[in-house]
């Protein structure tokens, strides 16, 4: 008996919906999601399916918001398809969407989908977007296409993921925030004696 089949043994109709909805893993499970009366454990169930079968169509059967947003999120990630990204209907998981597979794809264009006001808290979104990718490429000069007051994070987070602290380009600020972050002391020569007091 497979993992799925457990859950026809369980005879409480909440907590059967709730077994199939995480346990779904292959197209054929359609089944099982469809025996859930409960629209919102269905909801779910259709969402986890459609996650893990990279299967968007399922993500429409999705009734529940949230979890709408989240499949066609997921989907697009991993099918690396910003295009699905179009599905979600909140703008601001719409805008994460296009950051995620932005990250994904390694891909610093697609960050130009994001509005340039939209904002995350006190962060400007296309920056992030913009962040993300240059530390997953590694590629500091994505930094360059960040607003000036937020650049200095990205070059600083690039030149100690590579190593290459060459990256910081003279930047007092960005040589403190590295070796801070990496515990190199060798680096406060490059700030000045002041910062050495840091450690």
């Amino acid at each position: 008996m497979g993992k799925i089949e457990i859950c026809d043994a369980i005879s409480k109709e909440h907590v059967n919906g709730m077994c199939y909805s995480r346990t779904v893993s292959k197209e054929s499970d359609i089944f099982y999601c469809a025996k859930i009366t409960d629209n919102e454990v269905r909801s779910y169930c259709y969402e986890n399916l459609g996650t893990v079968t990279k299967n968007v169509s399922y993500c429409g059967k999705v009734t529940i918001d949230s979890a709408k947003g989240s499949c066609y999120l997921n989907v697009s990630v991993a099918k690396k398809d910003v295009s699905i990204c179009e599905n979600i209907e909140y703008e601001y998981t719409r805008m994460v969407c296009y950051m995620a597979v932005a990250a994904a794809d390694l891909n610093p264009s697609l960050c130009e989908k994001i509005d340039k006001d939209a904002k995350d808290g006190i962060y400007n979104m296309r920056d992030s977007c913009y962040l993300r990718v240059a530390i997953e490429k590694s590629d500091y000069k994505i930094c360059e296409l960040i607003t000036v007051e937020n650049a200095l994070s990205c070059y600083a987070y690039v030149a100690e993921k590579t190593g290459n602290f060459s990256i910081c380009q003279g930047s007092g600020g960005c040589y403190e925030r590295v070796a801070k972050s990496t515990k190199n002391l060798a680096l406060c020569d490059k700030v000045g004696p002041i910062y050495k007091e840091v450690f």
